[in-house]
């Protein structure tokens, strides 16, 4: 009988082990792909509940114009621009370019008669600045259209308000399912030349 207890006792504990370690090894791996379908369709959710709808979507960087081509499909297949974003790292901190915008940006115009509503989506904002400073360099281009935000996951110290967030993460995770390519991923792209990154 003491046997039966002390086996009872040992797979209590390893069952608590494992359920208190589960949440640093899902904080190293980062969010799953399901985890992140899971953040997208309560953005869209929440769109949808808003009572506004947007003209056309942008995406900003890569995870920018997976989720926005995601979200611009389920919103009733409205129109989407995709911008690059490369940023480079100077005495003075991180620096954000924007390549190609002004021109991705002269569509709009064609877009005007639809509406003037601009979904503008990030995958993930760890301080915002990727958005803010978008927000600040094409103000110009930008100032008829009213711009609502969406991320899957946001920094809650990132300093931008976003409209539609799927959640808050307070770890921020080493990687995003989107950047899986097993070390293989690249936050820009290079020069074959002379390795020096595109301007």
């Amino acid at each position: 009988m003491s046997n039966l207890i002390l086996i009872l006792l040992t797979a209590i504990g390893a069952v608590a082990g494992i359920v208190a370690v589960l949440p640093i090894i899902k904080h190293l791996l980062g969010p799953t792909w399901k985890d992140a379908f899971r953040m997208a369709r309560k953005v869209l959710e929440d769109i949808e509940q808003s009572n506004w709808e947007p003209t056309l979507v942008i995406g900003i960087g890569r995870s920018g114009c997976i989720w926005g081509g995601w979200l611009a499909g389920n919103l009733g297949s409205k129109p989407i621009l995709g911008i690059d974003v490369w940023y480079d790292q100077t005495e003075e901190g991180r620096k954000v370019h924007f390549r190609g915008a002004k021109q991705v940006l002269s569509a709009l115009e064609e877009f005007s008669k639809l509406g003037n509503n601009i979904l503008l989506v990030e995958g993930a904002a760890s301080i915002g600045q990727t958005l803010t400073c978008f927000l600040e360099r094409f103000s110009d281009q930008l100032g008829p259209w009213k711009i609502k935000k969406a991320v899957l996951y946001k920094n809650p110290a990132a300093a931008i308000d976003i409209e539609f967030v799927g959640r808050p993460l307070e770890r921020w995770p080493k990687r995003f399912p989107w950047h899986d390519r097993r070390g293989k991923w690249r936050r820009f792209l290079r020069n074959g030349s002379n390795n020096e990154p595109w301007l």
